[in-house]
């Protein structure tokens, strides 16, 4: 987590709205968003 730049609200929105089902590239439109900017949890950035 402490590679994360984005603001903690950003990343909990993210979270939320994935989570009731928004897809990804719903997601990255609605938070204004490259959709390749965020990956999925557990992934490296390596």
């Amino acid at each position: 987590m402490e590679q994360i730049k984005s603001p903690l609200s950003k990343v909990a929105g993210v979270l939320r709205v994935r989570s009731e089902g928004l897809g990804l590239r719903a997601t990255a439109r609605v938070f204004g968003m490259h959709k390749n900017h965020y990956q999925p949890l557990g992934k490296t950035l390596c």
